[in-house]
């Protein structure tokens, strides 16, 4: 049976998830998703396992992740944070700062909470993953020399085989 600080973690998800379904995100879970020409755009919320029953501590996720590039066993639709092609941290992306974890507990303003988060998501996590959503953008931030969350090695062997990809779909 969920608690009260559930609950409340599940409210402030709510409504992340409901200022993003103009933008065509929907919610599953913790995760909010967009897909669109086989890319798909996700915040998932993750909880620390410093979590107890009276305080969950957590971070929200940001990825955009390529149909192309995923094993053929991971479908686009459930593909999650773990499988990110681009990838970063809400806190490190709204602030440029390190990476940074909410806490909730019983003193925590959900209304307030919920409203941070989603404005975050909003002005940070959406230009960040409509720069990345197409598979042109990530081959041109690859071929520049960009990471976007990945080593050396992970970045030239993922640009090597979207291009790869591309090169199929256009002979």
């Amino acid at each position: 049976m969920p608690t009260e600080l559930d609950r409340a973690f599940d409210f402030v998800v709510r409504t992340t998830a409901d200022r993003l379904t103009a933008r065509g995100f929907k919610r599953r879970g913790s995760i909010v998703r967009t897909i669109r020409e086989n890319m798909s755009g996700l915040l998932q919320f993750q909880r620390s396992t410093k979590s107890t029953r009276d305080r969950i501590v957590f971070t929200v996720n940001v990825a955009v992740i390529c149909g192309d590039l995923l094993p053929s066993r991971v479908p686009l639709r459930t593909a999650g944070s773990m499988d990110p092609h681009v990838g970063d941290r809400l806190g490190h992306l709204s602030t440029g700062k390190s990476n940074h974890w909410w806490e909730l507990d019983a003193s925590t303003d959900v209304q307030r909470l919920g409203s941070e988060i989603a404005d975050a998501a909003e002005s940070s996590a959406l230009p960040y993953i409509e720069q990345y959503m197409t598979a042109d953008a990530l081959i041109a931030a690859w071929e520049a020399g960009r990471h976007l969350g990945a080593t050396e090695s992970q970045r030239q062997d993922r640009l090597a085989r979207l291009k790869a990809k591309r090169d199929e779909k256009q002979a």
